[in-house]
Parts: C-alpha cells; sequence; structure tokens
C-alpha cells in the first residue's frame, strides 16, 4: 500500500511539473501549427505545448524537445488514426537519429497514452472539445475546402 502511494505521489508530481513548462517562443509555435494546416479547419483552443509529455526534454547532452513540439503540433491538430501514426513513427525515427533507442521507448509510450480516448492534454486531437472526433473534423475540412 505505502508503494502505491509514493508511486501516485511521483506520478502526480510528474504531471504537474510537465505542465508547468511553457517554452519561450509559444508564438511562433502557433503561427507554425496555422501554417502547417492552413488548408484545414484549425481546432477550436490555442496550441499549447508542454515539450516532451512526462518525458525530459533533454538529458545527457542530447536534445528532442523541437521534435516533441512538432509532435505536439500534429497531436493539437488530430486527424486520422493513419495521421496519428505517421505522426508517431516520424517522432520515433527523429529522436532515434538524436539518441537511438530512446525513440522506439518515446514511440510506444505515445501510442500507448495518446490515444483520442484519453482524457489528458496530450491526447490526440487536443486542440478539439473531449471527446475528439475526427469524423466531425473531416466534415469541417470538406466544407472548409467546398468539397461538399
Amino acid at each position: 500500500m505505502k508503494k502505491r502511494l509514493i508511486l501516485i505521489l511521483i506520478v502526480t508530481a510528474l504531471i504537474v511539473w510537465d505542465q508547468a513548462y511553457i517554452p519561450d517562443n509559444l508564438g511562433s509555435f502557433q503561427k507554425q501549427a496555422e501554417e502547417i494546416y492552413k488548408d484545414r479547419v484549425l481546432p477550436t483552443k490555442k496550441f499549447t505545448t508542454d515539450g516532451c509529455s512526462m518525458w525530459p526534454n533533454s538529458t545527457a547532452g542530447y536534445s528532442w524537445e523541437e521534435l516533441c513540439i512538432e509532435h505536439d503540433i500534429a497531436y493539437w491538430m488530430g486527424g486520422t488514426e493513419q495521421e496519428r501514426l505517421e505522426a508517431d513513427q516520424k517522432f520515433r525515427d527523429g529522436v532515434n537519429k538524436i539518441s537511438p533507442f530512446v525513440g522506439d521507448v518515446m514511440y510506444y509510450a505515445v501510442r500507448l497514452g495518446g490515444n483520442k480516448w484519453v482524457p489528458a492534454p496530450w491526447r490526440w486531437g487536443y486542440g478539439w472539445a473531449y471527446p475528439y472526433d475526427e469524423q466531425e473534423v473531416i466534415v469541417w475540412d470538406e466544407l472548409h475546402n467546398n468539397k461538399l
């Protein structure tokens, strides 16, 4: 029982600490996100990032913070499960170029913990209201691009 309580306290502390991170240039990332997805309807919530969710942004001289923020942009936007898989694979490959094997660990973490049904601030489609409905977003995109 005592071990469980300690584990719960550690996880809670990590979540609180993790959510306190705000990059200095958050506004430039918002603009980058809007530019990447200029042909789609943007989420109703402004872009936010905590860097590498539940993971250090850098360690032992290696930094993958920029890759984490790029990955957050994709997660903020959401999309299809195929788009999520592609974003996660791109993230894994980028981190593995910096530090082999670390990207693999991070990949499995985001595949497990980043599903659209997880009520967390890092879930797939977190820029949209919870629960995220990719079909609704696809219809909005088609209306936006006059395809319906």
